[in-house]
């Protein structure tokens, strides 16, 4: 576990990064991004369970006291899937990938591809 580094919130590029190859590794990243299907069988629905409580036992382990103060609450502590949105929406934001890669959707979505006729869109 010491290959991630402990999350202080200016790191999340980097810790997420290992965060996720580690929980791949031992197949529990999709705990942590999706809930359990609905119509899940018994024997999947019990392989999630176990996935999911080893993913809540890992990500709190390399968050810093600051961090845990932010993410970490009565619903998120024994909810994987909250617990790393919650870690995203604080923290990934601050990250330059993330800010590069928020700015190409929103330029996609603005832009429509021609950055002349949006100016023109919005002039009127």
């Amino acid at each position: 576990m010491t290959s991630i580094p402990i999350l202080d919130g200016s790191n999340h590029g980097q810790w997420s990064l290992r965060m996720e190859i580690r929980l791949r590794s031992r197949d529990l990243l999709e705990v942590c991004e999706k809930g359990i299907s609905e119509d899940a069988t018994p024997s999947a629905i019990n392989k999630w369970k176990k996935a999911y409580y080893n993913s809540i036992d890992i990500i709190p382990a390399r968050i810093n006291e600051k961090v845990s103060t932010e993410v970490l609450n009565e619903e998120t502590g024994g909810n994987a899937y909250l617990l790393w949105l919650n870690i995203t929406n604080n923290y990934a934001s601050n990250h330059s990938v993330s800010r590069g890669r928020i700015w190409m959707e929103l330029k996609q979505f603005f832009f429509y591809d021609n950055l002349q006729n949006s100016i023109g869109y919005c002039e009127k």
